[in-house]
């Protein structure tokens, strides 16, 4: 598979507290896929024909501790594996984003950035739950969401991060065929993501720290039919002492050992993918 592309994008300062920026890219696919079992056959790639993708933001300084932002963009997807092939007439989707949001900065020591999000897909890929390999469209889909992020640094040793997404991810035209899920929410799409930290170095070449990842549970099939899966929570924390040209680290993944997996449904029964136990690591690393 190759991807050819041409971009060109053009940015200036109009004044001292708005900058702007525009772009665009168009991009191509060629290739093919020669499946080697039981006898040689070789697919062509699908014909994407030529894929445009604008670009657009502008960043305000409303003063010095406060900015404001927004960007609007669009990308593309296409089928995974044998799926970007002749092997069915699968379509790419276009995707279209857009985020508005504000940055503060209320101490030296506090950041914060929130914004709002939307993106609709005009014709979303995904890969098949039937365990085929094969990836299919399901029609037009919109997700709208909020970010938060924040650091505070308490004093030169100590620092706290944290960042959460509240989604919401929708089927909005599923076709004909699948009208009966319309408005239904996206399979595997959990409604929330966070993840935190804190990181503490109480002098040169000692650092430690800390970080989680939690989110929400998902639905596993079109039809929202099937009950929630999914949701998690780990902890994970490490240590590092560097002298001279050697490092040396010690850490720990899913510190409490939780139980999580990947659940989905294959048309019969719900197939779950476990996740890794605690697991300790020990590094050396040394530079030259």
């Amino acid at each position: 598979l190759d991807n050819a592309g041409a971009f060109v994008q053009a940015s200036g300062a109009p004044t001292d507290w708005l900058t702007l920026s525009a772009g665009i890219r168009a991009d191509q696919l060629r290739g093919s896929f020669t499946n080697n079992l039981p006898a040689p056959s070789t697919l062509p790639i699908l014909d994407y024909g030529t894929i445009t993708q604008p670009k657009l933001s502008a960043g305000i300084r409303l003063n010095d501790r406060l900015s404001a932002y927004a960007n609007y963009g669009r990308g593309f997807q296409i089928g995974t594996g044998p799926a970007a092939y002749g092997r069915s007439p699968l379509r790419a989707s276009v995707n279209d984003g857009a985020e508005v949001g504000l940055v503060a900065q209320p101490t030296s020591a506090w950041s914060v950035r929130a914004g709002y999000w939307e993106q609709r897909a005009s014709d979303e890929v995904r890969l098949r739950f039937d365990n085929s390999g094969d990836s299919e469209n399901v029609g037009r889909t919109r997700r709208a969401g909020l970010d938060v992020e924040s650091t505070l640094r308490v004093s030169n040793a100590v620092q706290f991060w944290v960042a959460g997404t509240s989604q919401r991810a929708e089927l909005t035209e599923p076709g004909a065929r699948n009208a009966a899920v319309k408005g239904n929410l996206l399979n595997h799409v959990p409604s929330w993501t966070v993840k935190y930290g804190a990181e503490w170095a109480p002098r040169a070449g000692i650092t430690a720290s800390a970080w989680a990842y939690a989110q929400g549970d998902y639905h596993l099939t079109q039809q929202n039919d099937r009950g929630r899966w999914g949701g998690m929570h780990t902890v994970n924390a490490d240590v590092s002492w560097r002298w001279r040209a050697a490092a040396v680290g010690l850490g720990v993944t899913n510190l409490f050992d939780r139980y999580m997996e990947y659940v989905w449904w294959d048309g019969a029964q719900t197939l779950h993918s476990p996740a890794a136990a605690r697991a300790l690591f020990l590094t050396l690393t040394l530079d030259r």
